[in-house]
């Protein structure tokens, strides 16, 4: 569902019933049609017959998203604009203070992963990843990603790899997909999404 976040007119009934936008009145009614749907599924449930197996309750869960800043500052330039002596300043091109979750929903689309994906977050390699999708990505967007965090990423065979190699979905990857425009894309470095 996409809604702008259009203000409730402050005599309608959801202002009243402490809605303020037409965003938080859609949330609502997925939520109710969520739990409609448990309901539904814990009555049938209670009428087993002996020996049949319960059904399952299915995800009913969802996410909210909005459009927002960027999180990445704006650092594309060609070669001939960068000086040997200044390399360290471009580093990182993570916004200061960008939440991680922030950070790997702006590279999903990149690695053509739907914002409905199933996201974990977990510890590897004594780092804070997420595995996105089944093992299709596994970002971490921790300060000084080392050797044996991305090893032990690596280990764990993410669809997305950087090197062509070892990439194995049928798709080529994002940074051998050429692109329209006319500025060329900084990789994230001192973060790791692989």
């Amino acid at each position: 569902m996409v809604q702008l976040p259009e203000v409730c007119d402050s005599n309608s009934t959801a202002y009243r019933d402490g809605y303020g936008t037409i965003c938080e009145i859609g949330e609502e009614c997925i939520r109710r049609a969520g739990e409609k749907i448990r309901a539904e599924v814990d009555k049938t449930n209670e009428q087993l017959e002996l020996g049949a197996e319960s059904k399952p309750v299915p995800d009913i869960g969802f996410r909210v998203l909005r459009v927002d800043e960027s999180c990445l500052k704006d650092e594309y330039a060609t070669p001939e604009q960068y000086e040997q002596t200044a390399l360290d300043l471009f580093a990182d091109n993570a916004a200061e203070d960008a939440p991680p979750l922030d950070l790997l929903f702006q590279v999903l689309p990149t690695f053509r992963i739907e914002y409905s994906a199933k996201v974990v977050e977990r510890e590897t390699g004594g780092k804070v990843c997420f595995d996105d999708n089944g093992g299709q990505l596994i970002a971490c967007f921790d300060e000084d990603v080392d050797t044996v965090a991305l090893e032990a990423i690596a280990k764990e065979r993410p669809r997305h790899m950087p090197s062509s190699a070892t990439h194995t979905s049928p798709t080529p990857p994002p940074w051998q997909t050429s692109r329209s425009s006319s500025k060329p894309s900084a990789p994230l470095r001192g973060r790791a999404a692989t």
